[in-house]
């Protein structure tokens, strides 16, 4: 081995002694420099971080797969202690960002644009497109073909579930109909038996 590996090792030895030895002194001061040297340290790390991005980046992979495993119970550790904390924190978020969530959603999900909800729901006059009633307190769903993926309008949650139960099935729909419009009939004749007698 070359002397100057040598010597490396051995400083790296008593760099990690010291480091060992003096733990919180060290702590303390380097609080202590960055609270004094505050635009200082955040311009060097902003620095850094540009002109080492790739460098950083590698490092940070290879962290994360040598890691993997010990990182996911950590995490799983502090959702378990935090679980009200974080609840609290995303139900905030939530309430302060709602428009922004529901529109990512829409795009996400159904390609609609930001503004996209809103033309639809004002072509539709502000009512389900099937029965025509006002929202209850909650947005609409957004309705769409499972088979295009093209969406078809805004629907209440009950004339939503109507079209999932049926498979958007015209078919099953007209039966549907067909057996209304037969309990219709029947009523109708049971009434005007009762009403002759």
């Amino acid at each position: 081995m070359a002397y100057k590996d040598k010597d490396k090792e051995k400083q790296a030895a008593y760099a990690a002694k010291y480091y060992a030895e003096h733990k919180r002194e060290i702590a303390t001061y380097n609080a202590k420099y960055r609270a004094e040297h505050k635009d200082k340290a955040t311009a060097y790390n902003a620095e850094y971080r540009a002109t080492h991005k790739n460098e950083i980046a590698t490092r940070q992979a290879k962290w994360e797969v040598e890691h993997k495993d010990e990182r996911a119970t950590s995490n799983a550790k502090y959702r378990a202690e935090h679980k009200n904390r974080i609840a609290k924190q995303r139900a905030n978020y939530y309430i302060e960002h709602k428009e922004e969530i529901i529109a990512r959603r829409l795009t996400k999900s159904y390609g609609l644009p930001t503004e996209g909800y809103s033309k639809i729901f004002l072509s539709q006059n502000g009512v389900c497109a099937i029965c025509g009633d006002l929202p209850n307190n909650t947005r609409f769903t957004v309705d769409h073909s499972h088979f295009t993926g093209k969406v078809r309008g805004l629907l209440c949650s009950n004339c939503n579930a109507i079209l999932g139960f049926a498979h958007d099935s015209i078919e099953i729909l007209a039966k549907t109909i067909e057996y209304l419009k037969k309990d219709k009939m029947l009523l109708a004749i049971s009434a005007l038996f009762a009403f002759s007698r």
